[in-house]
């Protein structure tokens, strides 16, 4: 059966303000939104940062997914940073088994140009959504009651690369979705998904 797999970004940069409270805790507010919205089908949750780790295998149990996501920030990550080929490679492993198609949730505040060929060759295998929490002003990233600064003493900003997202977007299989102040964009992420399993459905009738 089609499967999902969430990548929760937990950089750093995702305690970020520019989107309230945080991007952190905006992404685990819309994800619940998503399981609201009843995208049927089971879903794993992976987080990343320097590493990625599987947090959750294949449930239909949103409410755990949804405990197990709430206790998930940066610092209980071993190694930090924000390692999305790390993630990938772990989802491409865990949906190894899989025939029907499967989707990828991507949730992060930034993708680097170095990400493109990777998200490519997932894309070959599943169909990849991915939600950029963030925004083009950006926001300095706070960390332990100051904010981060580079060698030369300047605060740094974390801003969202809206022209890597546009050229994301031309890889064929892969879908981005800029978050919203109300629930439509998860309701279009769930409808997705649900669209996605029509192949299981057809191989059932």
């Amino acid at each position: 059966k089609a499967a999902l797999l969430i990548l929760l970004d937990l950089s750093r940069s995702m305690l970020a303000e520019d989107i309230q409270p945080n991007r952190l805790e905006r992404a685990k507010l819309k994800l619940e939104d998503f399981f609201n919205a009843k995208p049927n089908t089971k879903i794993g949750l992976i987080a990343f940062a320097g590493s990625a780790h599987s947090v959750v295998p294949f449930s239909k149990d949103y409410k755990t997914i949804t405990r197990q996501m709430e206790a998930l920030r940066p610092d209980i990550m071993p190694i930090q940073g924000s390692n999305l080929e790390d993630a990938l490679d772990l989802a491409d492993s865990l949906l190894l088994k899989i025939i029907a198609p499967s989707t990828i949730v991507i949730v992060t505040d930034n993708i680097d140009d170095s990400d493109f060929q990777r998200i490519s060759q997932s894309a070959a295998q599943s169909h990849i959504e991915l939600m950029a929490i963030s925004t083009p002003s950006g926001a300095p990233i706070p960390f332990r009651n100051r904010e981060i600064k580079d060698k030369a003493g300047n605060t740094v900003i974390s801003s969202l690369n809206t022209i890597a997202l546009n050229q994301l977007e031309e890889i064929e299989n892969v879908n981005v979705i800029t978050v919203t102040l109300d629930d439509s964009d998860v309701k279009i992420l769930a409808a997705r998904v649900r669209q996605n399993l029509e192949f299981e459905i057809d191989l059932e009738n």
